[in-house]
């Protein structure tokens, strides 16, 4: 079951956005009216695959910001997904909210669709998360064993994460960017990234795939994207792992 708490004080948005997320989205809601009420849900049913809240509450115009900092100092809610909703447009309270540890941000009210497309995607990265959070790939000594080939997909599977969230850009973008994935444009006018896509599943990954190549990619995200976004960590153990893998 898709589980998601939607952390919102008022009642009439809340019921919106959580038929959105039950009859659209499949997902199964836990709500929350306020900070303490979050946490209290939590500690009683445990963890939910996205947090999704609001930042004003009646506890405060920041209770929010402080709820994402508490999710962010447990161990046990470290690593779930935030997205933040909130009507506050001013660049500062993006950016305070990503510094705290959001992993998106939403300005409300927003469509239907482009809640469903930011929370699947955090739904998705939570799942990611999950297979590597607590152990670590162990590593045969030939570079392209299989775990080996899981490491690199999730290497740039995160990268691509952290890219997108943090910039609003497409792997596109990325792929222009940082001027080591060749792009494409075809008769129809549409761009692709054929090459980097082969690298973000295992069953389409290069039977000898350029390590260096996702390591390269990695460490540009690393290096022009926000340093306090949550991914950063679990990224920077991805790329170290993987850069043992290849001395």
């Amino acid at each position: 079951m898709k589980t998601i708490l939607l952390v919102e004080d008022d009642a009439a948005v809340r019921f919106g956005v959580r038929i959105d997320l039950e009859i659209h989205g499949k997902y199964k809601v836990w709500e929350a009216g306020d900070h303490q009420e979050a946490l209290a849900v939590l500690i009683k049913r445990g963890k939910p695959h996205v947090v999704l809240t609001d930042v004003m509450m009646p506890s405060g115009q920041t209770a929010g910001l402080k709820l994402i900092k508490d999710l962010r100092s447990s161990p046990q809610w470290k690593y779930v997904p935030i997205i933040v909703l909130s009507a506050r447009t001013n660049t500062q309270d993006i950016l305070d909210a990503l510094k705290q540890g959001a992993t998106d941000y939403l300005i409300k009210p927003c469509e239907r669709e482009d809640l469903l497309q930011r929370v699947n995607r955090a739904y998705e990265l939570s799942c990611e998360l999950a297979k590597t959070s607590h152990t670590s790939p162990e590593i045969a000594s030939s570079e392209h064993s299989s775990n080996a080939r899981k490491l690199i997909v999730s290497t740039l599977r995160l990268a691509l994460w952290y890219w997108e969230l943090t910039t609003q850009k497409t792997k596109f973008d990325l792929a222009e960017e940082s001027k080591l994935w060749a792009t494409y444009i075809n008769s129809k006018g549409s761009y692709s990234t054929r090459t980097l896509d082969k690298y973000l599943h295992e069953t389409s990954l290069p039977t000898k795939p350029r390590t260096q190549l996702v390591l390269g990619t990695a460490s540009y995200v690393l290096e022009v994207c926000p340093k306090e976004a949550t991914l950063r960590p679990q990224l920077e153990a991805y790329v170290q792992e993987l850069a043992q893998l290849v001395s």
